[in-house]
C-alpha cells in the first residue's frame, strides 16, 4: 500500500511540474488520471481530489472548459474541500484561473478572496507570485489600468525580495499587456521584449513564456511590424497545437487574421478567421487570456465583413458580446505610438462598433399584464436609471396604448399633457 501511495504522489508531482511548469498540457493530464486512478484503488479520497485539483488547473489552461465542470461536479461528490491548506488555497486559485479564462470576473474576486485568506494565514509563500498575477489580469480585464500597474509593481518588488527573476519578468510580462490593452503599443513593446527576454532565461516553453510571445506578436503587428509579428505568431501557433491548448491556437489564428487583415489578399486572412472562429464556437469562448477587446471585436468585424459562413454568425456573437462587456471603454492612446495602419484599424473599429449598437441590439420583452415590464434579451428589466426619468416610460405606455405603430403625435401630446398647450408639449 505505501508503494501505491508513493507513487500516486510521485504522479501528482509529475502532473503538477507538466502543467505548471513546462506546458506540457497533454502529459500532465495523463499524469493527473494515472494519480486518480491509483487514489482510487486505495480509496484515498483526499489523493483523488488533490488529483482532480491539479486537472482542472490543465483544462482550465488548455480552455476545455466543459471538461472542468465535469471534473469539479466530480470533486464535490468525494467531499467537495481539500484537507490540508495547501491544496485548499490551490483549488481556490485553480478556481479563480478556471473563471479568469471564462471571464466570469465576479467569480473571480470571490475565489481571489478565498486563496489569499488560506495564503496569508499559512505563509504559503510559494503560491504567492501566482495570486498576484492572476489579481493583476482581473485588474487588466476590468479594465482598472492604473490598479494593475499598481499590482505588478508588488509583484515586482516580491520578486526582489525573494530572489525570484521569473517574478520579475511576469511582473514586466503584466506591464507590458496593462500598455497593450491601453493602445500604449510603443512601451508595451519593449515591457513584453525584456519580460520575453528574461522568461526565456527560466523557463523551458511553459504557457507564460509562449503567451507572452503572443502578446509580443500582436503589439509587433499595432507596430506595423509585420514581419516580426507574423514570426512570432506562427511560431506559437504551432506550439500551442502541440501542447492541445485550444484557447491560445484560437486566439493565435484570430491574431494572423489581424497581421493579414490589411492585405489585399485576404485568402489567408479567411482561412485563420475560420479556423480560430470554429474552435471559439465548438469550445463557446466569448472571453480571451490576451487579445484585448478592441482586437476582437476588429477580427469579428473582419468576419461579417468577408462574410464567412457559418464562422459569420458565431463572430457576430462575439461581437454582441463585447459590446455588453464594453460599457464604458476608455481611450486607447493610439496618436503618438501606433502606426498608420493601426490607425486605419481604430477608426474602422470605430465605424464597426457604432453599426454595432444601431444593428445589433438585445431584443425587448415588453409584458402589460399583472404590471408593466420592458426586459432586455428576454430576462433583464431595465432600471429606473436607464429609463432617464417617467416620460419614456409613459410615451412607451402610450405607444402601447394604441396599437404600437403609426401613433399620430398630436394623440401622444393629448394622452400624456392634456393640460398644456400643444407649444409647451412639443
Amino acid at each position: 500500500p505505501y508503494y501505491t501511495y508513493a507513487k500516486t504522489v510521485l504522479w501528482l508531482q509529475l502532473g503538477f511540474g507538466r502543467i505548471a511548469g513546462v506546458g506540457d498540457l497533454r502529459a500532465g493530464l495523463s499524469a493527473c488520471r494515472n494519480a486518480y486512478l491509483l487514489a482510487g484503488r486505495m480509496r484515498n479520497s483526499a489523493l483523488q481530489i488533490n488529483a482532480s485539483i491539479i486537472s482542472v488547473l490543465g483544462l482550465a489552461v488548455a480552455g476545455e472548459f466543459a471538461e472542468a465542470d465535469r471534473i469539479l461536479e466530480r470533486t464535490g461528490r468525494l467531499g467537495g474541500g481539500a484537507s490540508h491548506p495547501e491544496y485548499r488555497a490551490l483549488q481556490n486559485l485553480v478556481r479563480t484561473e478556471l473563471a479568469l479564462y471564462r471571464g466570469e470576473l465576479e467569480r473571480v474576486r470571490r475565489y481571489l478572496d478565498l486563496a489569499r485568506e488560506d495564503i496569508e494565514k499559512y505563509s504559503l509563500l510559494f503560491l504567492y507570485p501566482a495570486l498576484i498575477d492572476v489579481s493583476g489580469l482581473l485588474e487588466i480585464y476590468l479594465r482598472r489600468y492604473e490598479e494593475a500597474n499598481a499590482v505588478a509593481r508588488h509583484l515586482s518588488e516580491v520578486a526582489i525580495l525573494s530572489g525570484n527573476p521569473r517574478c520579475e519578468a511576469l511582473a514586466l510580462r503584466l506591464q507590458g499587456m496593462t500598455c497593450y490593452h491601453r493602445g500604449r503599443f510603443n512601451q508595451a513593446y519593449e515591457l513584453t521584449r525584456e519580460a520575453l527576454r528574461r522568461l526565456e532565461k527560466s523557463s523551458r516553453g511553459d504557457m507564460h513564456l509562449l503567451r507572452t510571445r503572443l502578446q509580443l506578436g500582436l503589439i509587433c503587428h499595432h507596430l506595423g511590424k509585420r514581419r516580426r509579428a507574423e514570426r512570432e505568431l506562427h511560431d506559437v501557433l504551432e506550439r500551442f497545437r502541440r501542447a492541445t491548448c485550444h484557447i491560445s491556437v484560437c486566439e493565435t489564428h484570430l491574431a494572423l487574421a489581424l497581421s493579414g487583415g490589411d492585405s489585399t489578399d485576404r485568402r489567408e486572412t479567411r482561412r485563420h478567421l475560420a479556423q480560430g472562429l470554429q474552435i471559439a464556437a465548438e469550445k463557446a469562448y466569448s472571453h480571451f487570456v490576451v487579445l484585448r477587446p478592441e482586437d476582437i471585436i476588429r477580427a469579428c468585424s473582419l468576419a461579417v465583413e468577408l462574410k464567412l459562413k457559418p464562422q459569420g454568425t458565431y463572430a457576430a456573437e462575439l461581437l454582441r458580446h463585447q459590446r455588453v462587456a464594453e460599457k464604458t471603454p476608455p481611450r486607447p492612446d493610439i496618436s503618438s505610438d501606433a502606426s498608420p495602419a493601426a490607425q486605419t484599424v481604430a477608426m474602422k473599429t470605430k465605424q464597426y462598433r457604432r453599426q454595432l449598437r444601431q444593428t445589433r441590439l438585445d431584443p425587448l420583452e415588453i409584458r402589460t399584464l399583472g404590471g408593466f415590464q420592458v426586459l432586455r434579451a428576454g430576462h433583464v428589466p431595465i432600471s429606473g436609471r436607464e429609463w432617464a426619468g417617467s416620460r419614456p416610460r409613459l410615451l412607451l405606455k402610450a405607444i402601447l396604448v394604441h396599437g404600437g405603430r403609426d401613433v399620430p403625435r398630436d394623440v401622444l401630446i393629448e394622452d400624456l399633457w392634456p393640460e398644456s398647450r400643444p407649444q409647451a408639449a412639443e
